[in-house]
Order: structure tokens, then C-alpha cells, then sequence
């Protein structure tokens, strides 16, 4: 009895531990064509290298979570304390989401957004 309950309690612990990430998309097939998937950690890359080469941005963090036919976005941003945060987050929005939903061929991608401000860089001039 001992065994079965702590395989149970093994089970449970690793389903806690997997976590809900998506390891590839599912697109749309075309007409007589197969089943056609891509691989999330690209669309998470692509995210990530247009975030984070956006002026104030320190790091981009993105990861796809959901199902493979279901898949939603987690974004976090880190901006400089500098950072113009509407810019970024017009950015983000505008260009960034809008050119990952087109790659899914997904109209609807819900994500959400988490802008932080970093502290500021130490050997930094106050300005008086």
C-alpha cells in the first residue's frame, strides 16, 4: 500500500513540475496539404530578439503556454529606468504580437504583458 500511494504521490509531484509550456504550435494545414506545426521555442526566440531590440529595453522573456492547437503568450519585459514606456509598449503590441500571430496564422493570440523597470545602472552620472 505503501508503494502505490507513493507512486501517486510521484506522479503528482511531476505533473506539478511540468507546467503548462507548448513545445510546438499548430498552424493551419493548406488545402491537400499535412498537418503543419512549428516549433514554439522559434516563435518564443523571434519575440524575444524583436523585444529586445527595442530602445529601453534591457530583456525580453517570452514563453508559450496553453495547448498546441490553443497556445497563449507570457511576456516579460524588463525596461531600462529610462525607458519610454508607452513607445515600448506600442511596440509590443503594433508590431511584435501582431507579427507572431501572423507567423501562428492564429487572429487571436491572448498574451499577456509584464513590463518591469530595472534598477538603475550604478556607474551612472547623476545629473544635478
Amino acid at each position: 500500500m505503501a508503494v502505490v500511494v507513493a507512486l501517486l504521490a510521484l506522479r503528482w509531484l511531476l505533473v506539478q513540475l511540468r507546467g503548462d509550456r507548448v513545445r510546438r504550435v499548430m498552424l493551419e494545414p493548406e488545402e491537400g496539404s499535412g498537418r503543419s506545426e512549428l516549433v514554439s521555442g522559434a516563435a518564443q526566440g523571434a519575440v524575444e530578439d524583436a523585444v529586445g531590440g527595442y530602445p529601453g529595453v534591457r530583456r525580453a522573456r517570452a514563453r508559450m503556454q496553453g495547448s498546441d492547437r490553443s497556445p497563449r503568450l507570457r511576456l516579460d519585459v524588463t525596461l531600462d529606468d529610462d525607458a519610454d514606456v508607452v513607445d515600448v509598449w506600442s511596440r509590443v503590441r503594433g508590431e511584435a504580437l501582431t507579427d507572431l500571430r501572423g507567423s501562428l496564422e492564429e487572429d487571436r493570440l491572448p498574451t499577456v504583458v509584464r513590463l518591469s523597470m530595472a534598477a538603475p545602472k550604478r556607474n551612472r552620472p547623476r545629473v544635478a
